[in-house]
């Protein structure tokens, strides 16, 4: 049975100091730990250079924290197991829609993560006092 690295997975040394201890066979990677997109793809590519396998997840983002991992795994070269990304359903509301589709997230066709926010939720979700600046 494979042994994952999940939340340790939090940084470039912690997933170094795993690679070089043989101490997994598949690194669990979120954006938001590892500081991004980039910095997620230059893991799994280490991790794959170490032979170990990847897993992108999601940190039960929003649409656009999903869709930013989405496209991170969609640059990584196959094969890559499937990646656990569809956990909008958990959600109450969501910022923008990015459903599953026969079991599959799709890539958004637009510019950027390809989605648009709705608007009412962004009003809805937003946290905080509002706040207006005078000029």
């Amino acid at each position: 049975m494979p042994i994952p690295l999940d939340e340790s997975a939090c940084d470039a040394a912690s997933i170094e100091c795993a690679l070089r201890a043989r101490a997994a066979d598949v690194l669990v990677l979120k954006l938001p730990l590892l500081g991004g997109p980039r910095a997620a793809r230059d893991a799994a590519l280490r991790a794959r250079e170490a032979g170990a396998d990847v897993v992108v997840t999601s940190f039960l983002d929003s649409a656009l924290g999903v869709a930013a991992a989405l496209h991170c795994a969609a640059s990584l070269p196959e094969p890559l197991r499937a990646c656990g990304l569809a956990t909008g359903a958990l959600l109450a509301r969501d910022l923008a829609a990015l459903t599953p589709d026969r079991g599959a997230l799709l890539l958004p066709a637009g510019a950027g993560l390809g989605l648009v926010p709705d608007a009412e939720a962004l009003v809805y979700l937003a946290t905080g006092p509002r706040r207006e600046l005078c000029r």
